[in-house]
């Protein structure tokens, strides 16, 4: 069974609501190797536009050594859009059948919705930021990002 599969034939083959404590104990099937977050802001939802994949993403990134996906969630979040925040929800996690060598991998996602928005800063890897209402077509979007907006309640 699959949820979706994007444009680039990656897909996203299940969402698991769950305990963060669950990530104890993770999947014996494939690593958790990212965590990403979906930052709202009045009903709308904040992406970034990534220079390397041009297209709209939530953020988010690799999971490095010695990191929980809690503190590369919040690293991440402070690296691409210069937000820094001590907490958010974690949600789940995303197993994703990923191109070109077709190889499983598990996503730790996490969620926050911030009553007031900080300045958003750019650096070397997202080109512009966009508050979007899940409707308006803003151009080329990861349709797997596109998908984890809904799973924050």
């Amino acid at each position: 069974m699959c949820i979706l599969t994007d444009r680039h034939g990656n897909v996203l083959l299940s969402f698991e609501h769950m305990e963060e404590t669950c990530l104890q104990s993770p999947p014996v099937d494939a690593p958790i190797t990212h965590a990403l977050i979906v930052v709202k802001h009045r009903d709308k939802y904040l992406l970034g536009f990534n220079v390397w994949r041009k297209q709209w993403e939530i953020f988010g990134g690799i999971i490095d050594p010695g990191e929980t996906p809690r503190q590369a969630v919040l690293r991440e979040l402070q690296e691409e859009a210069g937000i820094y925040i001590e907490n958010a929800d974690f949600l789940g996690l995303t197993k994703l059948r990923l191109q070109p060598d077709d190889h499983l991998e598990y996503g730790a996602l996490f969620g926050v919705d911030l009553p007031i928005l900080p300045p958003v800063e750019l650096c070397y890897e997202i080109l512009g930021f966009i508050l979007w209402d899940k409707t308006t077509n803003i151009g080329p979007l990861s349709e797997i990002d596109a998908q984890c907006l809904d799973y924050l309640a």
